[in-house]
């Protein structure tokens, strides 16, 4: 059976476990319309259909998102078709009785309510998550203290997520690049990474090689030629003149698939740099040993596109490295010798949370080493190390 079919009965079940009378309404309505009146049958009709394609398509990870218009139609089927006063009270009973036995009833919740957990199926109680943070009665003076806005400083940067958010507190200078794909017309159009392990509504694609760099300096930098032409028409589409005649033939080419796309085998399963340039810090800037579960992002941790290079404050024969790195991604390390880089070794993914700490031992000693580079060769595309020291005792 394909994964997101199993992704999207998990949804329907994890309903069914934390919110039974959602399920309960659309179930019931559901039978009820389809004995109803024409119209009725047809909303009946038209829930079946959508709920196929929440099974098809996996669900969502947030918990009872996506049943909330078929919860709506069923509403609007009881409207319609509950007639007598004793079915009305028949249908009561098990709503207040299922509403009041759930696990978290929303009536009973205080300003205490919280539930940052994920369990493996992915799907969150996303109210919880966010509530002591943003909930109208955990609400402090500064909550809804206006932003300041800085709208000349434009920045350019990658997230996933918490794009509203974010966007409040930046202001109009902040262009977010959201690997997610939800709010950029080209990583829409572009593969998710293959991933073994992943999370549903969070669907990660690479970003072409430049792609930062590009929208930065507003110039098409993009190395790959194929997926520089893509974007091309697509921004001609996305930020052309309204009513030029350049954009509505761009339109037109896009939607019959006259436009070239980019190699999209490419994207899904090879690892693709994000940018040509690699940053270079020294081995000072990493000395400081992080343990494992280090949070990834936290302050003194170095977080890269795709590769860093260390320079080594004399030239080392490496004999083994000691470093932290962000558990759920492969590193490789090369060390460079005069103009050429030797390659080192290879790490990760962990199963563990935050940073994964490594003790790498070479078989033999690579002599002459004055730069090591780290570079991702897959993963989530947050990449970060803590520490790393050469030949530590």
């Amino acid at each position: 059976m394909d994964e997101r079919v199993v992704q999207g009965l998990k949804y329907l079940f994890h309903s069914i476990d934390r919110d039974p009378v959602t399920i309960f309404v659309i179930v019931t309505g559901l039978t009820i319309g389809l004995y109803g009146s024409r119209l009725s049958k047809s909303l009946s009709t038209g829930v079946v259909l959508y709920l196929m394609y929440v099974l098809y398509i996996g669900g969502d990870f947030m918990e009872g998102r996506f049943l909330t218009t078929p919860f709506f139609m069923s509403l609007i089927i009881f409207a319609r078709e509950v007639t007598t006063k004793s079915l009305a009270i028949a249908l009561m009973i098990p709503v207040v009785a299922l509403g009041s036995t759930s696990i978290h009833p929303n009536l009973l919740a205080g300003s205490s309510y919280s539930n940052t957990k994920i369990p493996d199926s992915g799907i969150a109680d996303e109210r919880g998550f966010y509530y002591q943070d943003f909930g109208l009665l955990t609400a402090k003076r500064n909550t809804f203290t206006p932003p300041q806005w800085h709208a000349s400083d434009r920045k350019v940067e990658v997230i996933c997520g918490r794009l509203g958010f974010n966007s409040i507190m930046k202001g109009p200078g902040m262009h977010y690049i959201d690997y997610c794909a939800l709010a950029d017309p080209l990583l829409a159009r572009l593969p998710a990474k293959e991933k073994p392990h992943w999370r549903i509504g969070h669907f990660y694609r690479q970003l072409p090689t430049n792609y930062k760099e590009s929208l930065e300096q507003g110039k098409n930098l993009l190395v790959d030629q194929k997926t520089a032409r893509y974007w091309e028409s697509i921004r001609t589409v996305t930020r052309g003149a309204l009513f030029d005649k350049d954009r509505f033939v761009e339109i037109a080419r896009l939607n019959f698939g006259l436009v070239e796309q980019p190699h999209r085998e490419m994207y899904r399963t090879k690892n693709i740099p994000r940018s040509t340039y690699i940053p270079e810090i020294t081995e000072s800037d990493v000395k400081t040993i992080r343990a494992e579960g280090f949070p990834w992002n936290a302050t003194g941790n170095i977080i890269f596109d795709s590769a860093l290079d260390i320079a080594l404050s004399n030239i080392e024969n490496i004999k083994s490295i000691d470093v932290s790195l962000d558990n759920n991604d492969i590193y490789e390390f090369a060390g460079l010798r005069d103009d050429e880089w030797i390659f080192l070794a290879t790490v990760g993914p962990r199963n563990t949370n935050g940073l994964a700490r490594y003790k790498i031992t070479l078989d033999s000693p690579v002599i002459g080493i004055k730069k090591i580079r780290v570079a991702a060769k897959s993963g989530d595309g947050m990449y970060s190390i803590g520490h790393l020291v050469v030949n530590a005792e």
